[in-house]
Formats: structure tokens, sequence, C-alpha cells
């Protein structure tokens, strides 16, 4: 659309919203209005469905009640914009700015695209590497968007929905989350450093490797949740066992995959605070819990062949029946620990997928307090 037409449409636009007679409300559905200016422009109501206004300057518009039913607003700068009451369904925001817009109450939900059979897709709402840093989302719907790199440092996203969206790489620091819902949502690697987080909804989210460091979870809810490597130093989290539990759940799951495959992960259990769980008759065979404290843990019949337990805390453990042929307790306080049961010796190390190493490595004591009665029984044979 060349540039006097559309001041044309513009100028008609403007009578219109003042309620003068010859104005006319601006119709640009599918119109090309890419490298054109609207910087602190009056566009209340004005039609825009399927309009492309990529990389467009939309800076400090009034878009209040626009219409912009799948438009393209790939990295255009709406810093500052008033988007509330706007139709932005379908619309795609990719590495859009939208620093301090007002984007209350707003719908990003993902949509459904029919194919030629008729046969409905769900597509997601495409606002992946979009700038919201300090935005007000306070109440968007945004089931199911891509977010993914998204930054919403300091956003307003108090009782947002962004269940099953995908966050991963997203920068929430500093975000208020307050009472917002992000159940199964992907939050793989995302920074929440400094969300307020009082109330929100996690259950079922992937957090793993996300940085959490220092954020009071004290009242979200973590049920199913995979917390797998993130970052929790300082963190203030529910009353203890929920999130443990869900974790270890999950690494479980890696873990024999990792076991009977190769396909997942070994379970990498070291340093965390697992006192006091139920953990009888897990598969930890080869699992890395070094440095964990496991007081008052139950692994009673529990495989810890190849187990790295060096240096943790197993203090009035129930290891009862428990195989730890070939595992590492260097350094392990094991005082009270009861180890009726428990198998010793040797054992061949093993890659994922059970793949032989051909190496042989036996359970070791080294330095173990409360040792003396372990180190008496020949190898291969179960401490009385």
């Amino acid at each position: 659309m060349d540039k006097v037409s559309l001041l044309r449409s513009l100028e008609a636009h403007r009578r219109w919203l003042a309620g003068e007679r010859d104005g006319k409300r601006a119709d640009l559905s599918g119109e090309d209005l890419r490298g054109h200016g609207f910087w602190g422009a009056d566009l209340r109501q004005v039609i825009l469905r399927e309009a492309d206004l990529s990389g467009c300057n939309l800076a400090q518009t009034d878009l209040t009640g626009a219409d912009l039913f799948k438009a393209k607003l790939d990295r255009t700068d709406l810093r500052g914009a008033r988007l509330a009451e706007a139709e932005l369904r379908g619309v795609s925001m990719t590495g859009a700015k939208l620093a301090g817009c007002d984007l209350t109450g707003q719908n990003f939900r993902r949509g459904l695209r029919f194919d030629g059979e008729g046969e409905a897709k769900s597509v997601p709402q495409d606002l992946s590497g979009a700038d919201f840093s300090g935005a007000n989302l306070t109440g968007v719907d945004a089931t199911g968007a891509d977010l993914s790199g998204a930054i919403l440092s300091n956003a307003r996203l108090d009782h947002a929905n962004l269940a099953e969206a995908d966050c991963s790489g997203a920068d929430l620091s500093g975000a208020t989350l307050n009472g917002a819902t992000l159940a199964n949502a992907n939050l793989r690697s995302a920074r929440l450093v400094g969300a307020n987080l009082g109330g929100t909804d996690f259950s079922g989210a992937s957090l793993s490797l996300a940085d959490l460091s220092g954020v009071d979870m004290g009242t979200s809810s973590l049920a199913g949740a995979d917390l797998v490597g993130a970052l929790l130093e300082g963190a203030v989290l529910p009353e203890k066992g929920e999130v443990e539990q869900a974790l270890v759940g999950k690494a479980l799951e890696r873990h024999l995959a990792w076991l009977m495959n190769g396909a997942g992960t070994a379970a990498d259990l070291s340093g965390m605070d697992l006192s006091g769980m139920d953990l009888s008759g897990s598969n930890l065979a080869g699992a890395n819990l070094a440095g964990a404290f496991l007081a008052r843990v139950s692994l009673r019949g529990a495989s810890l062949v190849l187990a790295d337990l060096s240096g943790a805390v197993l203090t009035g453990a129930d290891l009862r029946d428990a195989d730890l042929r070939g595992a590492s307790l260097k350094d392990t306080d094991l005082t009270g620990a009861h180890l009726r049961g428990a198998r010793t010796g040797e054992a061949e190390l093993l890659a994922g997928g059970g793949t032989a190493k051909g190496r042989i490595v036996s359970t070791d004591f080294t330095d173990a307090w409360g040792r003396d009665k372990l180190l008496s029984p020949p190898d291969g044979e179960e401490i009385p």
C-alpha cells in the first residue's frame, strides 16, 4: 500500500473516531504495510486482519479494540502500545518488541487450522523471542502458546493462563505470576530469578535446568513437576516431600530408560536432601548419589549396583536386602544404618542400555563411618 493511500485512509479513520459525518473506519485487511511508521498513532478499532506489519514501528500506538486477526507482527516495535480488547488470535509476533505494552486480558490461545481434507490441526500462537519486558499481561490466556526464548522480565502475569505453553529458555526474572497457571508448561532452561510466584500452579510442568535460585515457591503447586537439573539454591519450596518425590520420580523414569536402552539419562541426585523418603525397591543402579543427604531414607530391596554414594549421609537409613555390589560408599556415614541382607561384592561396569564395559568393580567402603561390620563379609555374601 502506498503512503498517500494509507494517509488518506488513516485520516478518514480519525474523523470516524471523532464522529464526523464524512469519517470512515479504516479497513487495511491483507495490506502489506511493511516499512510504514505508525508511532503514537490513534489506531483504535482499526481493521488490520491478516495485514503484514512486520518490522513496523507501532510504539506508543493506541490499538484498543483493533482487529489484528492473523496479522504479521514479527519484529514489530509495539513498545508502550495499548492492545486491550484488540483481536489478536492467530497473530505472529516472533521477535516483536512489547516492552511496557498493555495486553490486559488478551487471548493468545492456540487455534485450529483445517487442511484440505477438513482435518483440524492445533496451531500455537507464535510469540517466540518476543520482548514483553515490563508488559502488563494480567489475566492473559496464552494456553499452548509458543513463548520459547521470550523476554518476560518484570512483566505482570498475575492470574495469567500459560498452561501447556512453551516457555523454554524464556526470561521471567522479576515477573509477577501470582495465581498464574503454568500446568504442563515447558519451562526448561527458563530463568525465574526474582519472580513472584505466590500460588502459582506448576503441576506437571517441566522445570528441568530452570534457574529458580532464591525464589519463594512455598505456596506454589509443584505436583508432578520435573525439576531435574534445576538451580534451586536458596529457593523456598513447598512442604518437603511433594517436590522431592516428583523430582526423584521423573529422574527414576529417565534412569530406567537409560538402563534399558540408553535412551534416557542416568539419575543425578548428588547433593540432594532426600531424607526420610521411601525409595524401597527402586532401581538406582549406576546412579549418582554422591554427597546426598539420605538420613532415614528407605532403600530396602533397592538396586544400588555401581551407584556412587561417596560422601553421602545414610544415618539411620534402611538398606536391608539392598544390592550394593560395585557401589562406592567411600567416606559415607552409615551410622545406625540397617544393612541386614544387603549384598556386597563385585559387579561389571555397564554403559547405558546394559552394555558391558568389561571392568569389574567391588563395593568400596573406604573410610565409611560405622563400617567395621561391613568389611567382614566376603564378596558376594549378604551382610548378616
